[in-house]
C-alpha cells in the first residue's frame, strides 16, 4: 500500500476519553437518508439549542464518509469522482436546509450536525487541511488508508473537515461569517482537536501549496507543535504511486520547484477579503511573509525526506536479501541523487554506497550503470572536500566508459570535465587543463560549434588560465564563450551578464581599467533591467567597478559605486554580515587615499566590529584591519595607537601566516617607520632586519 505520511510533533494525538454525540441513542448503520434524524422543527426556530462547543468539535467518522456519503455522491451523479465544490449544494447543505442548527437555533444546519450514532458522528480525533477543488474519492481513500495503517477503528476516528463541519447556510449568505470567526476555526481548533492532516496532490505540484488558506493553516498547525499538536502530510494513493517511481529515478525536481514558488503574498483564496486579512496578520509576526513561506517550505522538506526513508525502510524490509537485492539497486541509487542535491551529503553517500555494493556483486565489473554510481559517489566527494577520493571514484567511472562507450562519446567528455573540476579545486591546474582539454576536444568534434556546453568549457578553462595569471590566454577563452552566449541568448541573459564581469576581470588584472570598465558596464546595465535595485549581485558590481575607479584614483567615482553597494547591502544584509565589513573596509580605502583621515577611520571601526562579532580573534581579516587602521593612525601623527594596532596585527599574523609570508615583511615595515617616531632606533632596526630577511627569501 502506498501510504505516505509524516509526523513532525513526538506529541501523541489528544484522546477522547468520552465520546459526546448528537444523538440520543446509537442508529444501525445505513446508507439511506432515514438514518439522519431533523434536529428541529420546520418552520420556526428551535428553543433546543444544545452546547455550541460540542457541536463545533464535533466530526465525522471516516465510516461514514466511506459508507454513506460516497454512495450519496455515487447516486447523485452516478460516480465517485466528484469534488467538494460539486456536492455542496446537493448533498451537503441540501442535509441540514430544513433542520433547524443546535449551534444557533437557526434554519439550516450543518451535515455533522445532521448526523447521529457514534459509528457516525463524534469528537474530532483530527482535522484535515485540504482543497474544495480535490476528488471526494481521493480525501476519503486517504483517511481511509490512514486507519489501516495505524490500525484505527474507522467507526471512532472522526474527521473534522470544514466543509462537512463549518455551516455551509451561514457561509456566502448574508449572514456572512467573519474572517475572525475562521481564523478562530484554524487556529484554536488545530490546537483543541490535537491532530492536523494536510492532503497534497498531485504530488509534484500540490493545489494545496498555493492557497492561502492551507499555507495558513499547515503553518498553524507546525507552529503549534509544542502545545501537542501534530502535523501529518498524506499523498492519495495513486499519487503516492508516481510519486515512489520518481524517487527511483532520482528526480523530485518538480515538486521541489514548486515548494520553492510557495509565497503566501501570490496565493489564491476564494475570497479576497480573507486573503487580505491573512496577509495582515502574517506581516505582523516576526519575519513576515518571508519567514512563513520559508517555514512551509522546510517543513515539506521535512516531509520530502520522510517519506524517502519510509520507502527505502519499506523496500528493504520486504527483500529477502537486501545485501544481494538487484532491485533496491536503483531505489538506493535514485534517493542517493535526491540527498546529494538536497546537500544531505552523508546520506546521499551511504544511499550510493549501498547501490555499489550490490552492483558489484551482481553486475559485470564494466556495466554501464556502476560507471554511473561510481560518478554520483565521485560528486559527493567534491561537495565534501573529499578530492583524493573523489579522484579515486572518477577513474573508476572513466575507465568504465573509454571501455564501453566510444571515444568521443558526451558522457565522457562530461567525466572529464568533473575530474578537470576535482584538480582545480586542488589547485593543480596543469592537470585540470588537461582534462578540460579532452573534454574540450570531444565536444568540438560532436557538438554544433554555438553549443552552450562548449560555452561553458571555454569559460571553464578560462577560469584556469586566470588562477594561473595567464590572463591573455583566460581572455582569449572568455571571447569564444562570449561568441556563443551573445548568439544563443537574449541581450539580457544572466550568463551574458556573468561573462562579461569575468572579461572585465581580467582586463582590470592586466591594468586595462577603461576596458574592464566598458565590461562592467554591459554587465551592469544586464543587471539594472533584470533583477531587483537592492539585488547582492548588483552590489557587487557596484563594488567591483568601485575598485577599478580607485585603481585609476578616480576616488569620488570611487565612492559613488561603493555607496551604491552599501547601501543594497545595508538594507538585504544582517548588520553584521561580513560582505558589510568588506565594505567598510573599502570605502574607507577611499578615504585614506584622500586623506581624509577621520572619516577613514570611522569606516574601519564599522568594519572592525563586524568581523570581531562574527570572526574567529585569530583571523587574518581581523589582522589586516587591525594593520589598515594603525596605518591611518601613524599617518595622523598618533603613533602610540599605531604601534598598538601594529602589535594587535603582529599577534595574529604570526601565528596563522608562514614565517617568509609578505604580508609580515610589509607589517615590520610599518613597525620601523613607527618606532623611528620615538626614537626607538635599535628595536627599528631589528624590525627592518626582520623584513629584509623575508624579501631576501623571495
Amino acid at each position: 500500500m502506498w501510504f505516505f505520511s509524516s509526523c513532525f510533533s513526538s506529541c501523541a494525538a489528544k484522546n477522547n476519553e468520552k465520546r459526546n454525540t448528537t444523538a440520543q441513542a446509537e442508529v444501525e448503520d445505513k446508507s439511506d437518508d432515514d438514518d439522519v434524524v431533523d434536529n428541529g422543527t420546520s418552520g420556526k426556530e428551535s428553543n433546543d439549542v444544545s452546547s455550541k462547543e460540542d457541536h463545533e468539535m464535533n466530526g465525522v467518522s471516516i465510516h461514514h464518509l466511506k459508507e454513506v456519503l460516497l454512495d450519496k455522491a455515487r447516486n447523485k451523479f452516478g460516480t465517485a469522482d466528484v469534488n467538494i465544490y460539486d456536492i455542496n449544494e446537493p448533498i451537503i447543505k441540501e442535509e441540514g436546509r430544513t433542520k433547524y442548527c443546535p449551534r444557533d437555533g437557526k434554519l439550516g444546519a450543518a451535515y455533522v450536525d445532521c448526523l447521529e450514532g457514534e459509528d457516525q458522528v463524534g469528537p474530532a480525533t483530527h482535522m484535515i487541511s485540504y482543497c474544495w477543488a480535490y476528488q471526494l474519492s481521493d480525501i476519503i481513500d486517504l483517511l481511509w488508508e490512514r486507519c489501516e495503517k495505524l490500525g484505527l477503528d474507522p467507526k471512532r476516528e472522526y474527521v473534522w473537515i470544514c466543509c462537512l463541519c463549518n455551516n455551509q447556510h451561514r457561509i456566502n449568505s448574508d449572514n456572512t461569517v467573519s474572517f475572525e470567526e475562521l481564523q478562530n476555526i484554524f487556529g484554536s481548533k488545530v490546537v483543541n482537536i490535537g491532530t492536523v492532516v494536510a492532503m497534497l496532490t498531485p504530488w509534484n505540484n500540490p493545489i494545496y501549496i498555493k492557497r492561502v488558506w492551507c499555507i495558513f493553516e499547515l503553518f498553524t498547525a507546525f507552529k503549534n507543535k509544542d502545545n501537542g499538536c501534530n502535523l501529518e502530510i498524506h499523498l492519495p494513493r495513486n499519487q503516492g504511486e508516481k510519486m515512489f517511481q520518481a524517487i527511483k529515478k532520482g528526480d523530485l525536481t518538480e515538486v521541489y520547484d514548486a515548494m520553492d514558488r510557495i509565497d503566501i503574498m501570490n496565493a489564491e483564496a476564494s475570497y479576497a477579503k480573507d486573503k487580505e486579512n491573512i496577509l495582515l496578520m502574517v506581516q505582523e509576526q516576526d519575519g513576515g511573509a518571508a519567514r512563513l513561506n520559508e517555514s512551509v517550505r522546510r517543513i515539506l522538506r521535512k516531509w520530502i525526506h520522510g517519506v524517502v526513508d519510509d520507502e527505502v525502510q519499506e523496500a528493504e524490509s520486504k527483500s529477502e536479501n537486501s545485501e544481494t537485492d538487484a532491485a533496491l539497486v536503483m531505489l538506493y541509487w535514485g534517493v542517493g541523487r535526491i540527498y546529494h542535491n538536497e546537500g544531505l551529503h552523508d546520506k546521499a553517500l551511504l544511499m550510493y554506497k549501498k547501490s555499489r555494493d550490490i552492483q558489484e556483486l551482481v553486475l559485470p565489473p564494466n556495466h554501464p550503470s556502476l560507471a554511473a554510481t561510481y560518478n554520483g559517489i565521485a560528486l559527493v566527494y567534491v561537495n565534501q572536500s573529499e578530492y583524493a577520493a573523489a579522484l579515486e571514484m572518477y577513474w573508476k567511472c572513466r575507465d568504465i566508459q573509454e571501455m564501453v562507450l566510444p571515444p568521443d562519446h558526451p558522457s565522457l567528455a562530461l567525466t572529464y570535465n568533473n575530474i578537470a573540476v576535482v584538480y582545480v579545486n586542488q589547485g593543480d591546474y596543469k592537470q585540470a587543463l588537461e582534462m578540460y582539454g579532452k573534454c574540450r576536444k570531444i565536444q568540438e568534434s560532436v557538438l554544433p560549434p554555438n553549443h552552450p556546453d562548449l560555452a561553458r568549457t571555454y569559460n571553464n578553462i578560462a577560469l584556469v588560465y586566470f588562477n594561473q595569471s595567464e590572463f591573455d590566454k583566460a581572455l582569449d577563452m572568455y571571447q569564444k564563450c562570449r561568441a556563443i552566449w551573445e548568439l544563443v541568448h537574449s541581450p539580457n541573459h544572466p550568463d551574458l551578464a556573468t561573462m562579461y564581469n569575468n572579461i572585465a576581470v581580467v582586463y582590470e588584472k592586466k591594468g586595462e581599467y577603461i576596458k574592464a570598465l566598458g565590461m562592467y558596464g554591459e554587465c551592469r546595465q544586464i543587471q539594472e533591467k533584470i533583477l531587483p535595485p537592492n539585488h547582492p549581485d548588483l552590489a557587487t558590481t557596484y563594488s567591483n567597478i568601485a575598485l577599478v575607479y580607485n585603481c585609476q584614483c578616480d576616488y569620488d567615482q570611487a565612492l559613488v559605486m561603493y555607496r551604491k553597494c552599501r547601501d543594497i547591502f545595508e538594507s538585504v544584509l544582517p548588520p553584521n554580515h561580513p560582505d558589510l565589513a568588506t565594505m567598510y573596509n573599502n570605502i574607507a580605502l577611499v578615504y585614506d587615499n584622500q586623506g581624509e583621515y577621520g572619516k577613514a577611520l570611522d569606516l574601519y571601526g564599522k568594519c572592525c566590529d563586524v568581523r570581531e562579532s562574527v570572526l574567529p580573534p585569530n583571523h587574518p581579516d581581523l589582522a589586516a584591519t587591525y594593520s589598515n587602521i594603525a596605518v591611518v593612525y601613524k599617518n595622523l601623527g598618533d603613533y602610540a595607537k599605531a604601534l598598538e594596532m601594529f602589535g594587535k596585527c603582529r599577534a595574529i599574523w604570526e601565528l596563522v601566516l608562514p614565517p617568509n609570508h609578505s604580508n609580515l615583511a610589509t607589517l615590520y615595515g610599518n613597525f620601523a617607520n613607527t618606532l623611528d617616531a620615538f626614537n626607538r632606533m635599535e628595536e627599528a632596526a631589528n624590525f627592518r632586519e626582520m623584513r629584509d630577511n623575508i624579501l631576501l627569501m623571495k
